[in-house]
């Protein structure tokens, strides 16, 4: 029995509604949601996940984009950063900046929101340490609006329309809306068997796919615009590029791999770099050419290397196997973060009130 309907019927239909329900799948989520639609629609035969293979799935999407063409919606595919797997998102193709928030979201978590993106993607991205990612104190101290607090250059245009901002409790429901709703994934601290709250905002998969365009417009600002370039980015061009892509698959890196020369451009997931750098080859950087000795990690790791021995400051990827299994990074200690939830929001508070009126708070300190 062929799986494959022709023209669009009610297993199509199906398909669709089931995927506008969760708006991000794994094509191994997708497998299971035809296998059950299909089992449903014909009674005398039971489908496997087995038997969906990407084809089929391709072909049930392209469907799908055909339909929703019309309503500047698409479901497009980008793989995960971390682990490569195929993950597919239903994302607005015609949006202006962060449009897509504001049907369930009001100015002030907008704008709150354009806040977080530019401590993830200015104030914690510098040429020393490429976080892009913020704790979630440093987050939560971000709810003033522009008016109350300064404003950064990508938060300056709609962004100061909002005039009363959120309260600290306000801006950390609207940070767990983010997450449910699959904009901002949020890491954990652990110890042993103890997980603590504390830990790292950063942009989902989804984000990135229907951000993207927003990112590349509101971070990449030609060179001669920004006297700051030393530190927030490399010029390439005339332009600052602070939202960069992997050499390997062209896709924006925000977890990842960076070469070990500070001013090379090369940036790679981590798992593109395990395809790059052969076993039996001496690593090179594909960029600069210079010696490949495991690079220095972008994304939260990226913040506890700066904390970190100089000499343990380096990742693993294009070492020996035998390496790679005995430099497992190790999870922060108790201390430190029951220290950065006690502490640092004080010491923040401390350091806010010795500011000159009228004075720019952009650079949130990362805490934790």
């Amino acid at each position: 029995m062929s799986l494959l309907r022709e023209g669009y019927g009610d297993v199509n239909r199906a398909f669709l509604q089931g995927f506008m329900s969760r708006r991000i799948m794994k094509i191994d989520d997708i497998r299971v949601l035809l296998a059950d639609i299909l089992s449903a629609d014909d009674a005398e035969h039971e489908i496997s996940i087995e038997d969906i293979n990407e084809r089929i799935v391709s072909s049930y999407i392209s469907k799908a984009n055909d339909m929703i063409h019309d309503f500047d919606l698409e479901i497009k595919i980008m793989l995960d950063q971390r682990d490569r797997s195929k993950t597919y998102a239903l994302i607005n193709t015609t949006s202006d900046e962060l449009v897509q928030l504001a049907t369930t979201h009001n100015a002030d978590e907008i704008a709150f929101f354009k806040r977080v993106l530019d401590a993830i993607f200015e104030t914690n991205n510098t040429r020393d340490a490429e976080v892009l990612a913020v704790h979630d104190f440093a987050a939560v101290r971000l709810h003033k609006n522009p008016q109350q607090g300064g404003a950064t250059q990508a938060t300056q245009g709609s962004a100061s329309q909002s005039t009363s901002g959120l309260t600290m409790v306000g801006a950390e429901a609207a940070l767990g809306s983010f997450v449910d709703e699959g904009w901002l994934e949020c890491s954990k601290c652990a110890h042993g068997d103890r997980v603590f709250r504390a830990g790292f905002y950063s942009l989902t998969t989804r984000a990135l796919l229907e951000l993207g365009p927003y990112l590349f417009q509101a971070y990449n600002t030609p060179a001669d615009e920004d006297g700051e370039h030393d530190d927030d980015g490399s010029p390439t061009n005339g332009t600052i590029e602070r939202v960069k892509t992997c050499h390997a698959c062209r896709e924006i890196v925000t977890i990842g791999l960076r070469c070990t020369d500070k001013y090379c451009k090369l940036r790679l997931h981590t798992a593109c770099a395990e395809g790059i750098f052969r076993p039996n080859r001496t690593p090179e950087c594909p960029h600069c050419k210079k010696g490949w000795n495991g690079g220095l990690p972008v994304g939260e790791e990226a913040d506890r290397g700066q904390r970190m021995p100089r000499g343990n400051r380096q990742s693993n990827v294009g070492t020996t196997p035998r390496a790679r299994v005995n430099s497992v990074p190790q999870p922060p200690s108790t201390r430190r973060v029951i220290r950065g939830a006690r502490d640092t929001p004080i010491e923040e508070a401390s350091q806010e009130d010795e500011d000159a009126p009228g004075e720019d708070d952009d650079d949130v300190e990362m805490a934790g």
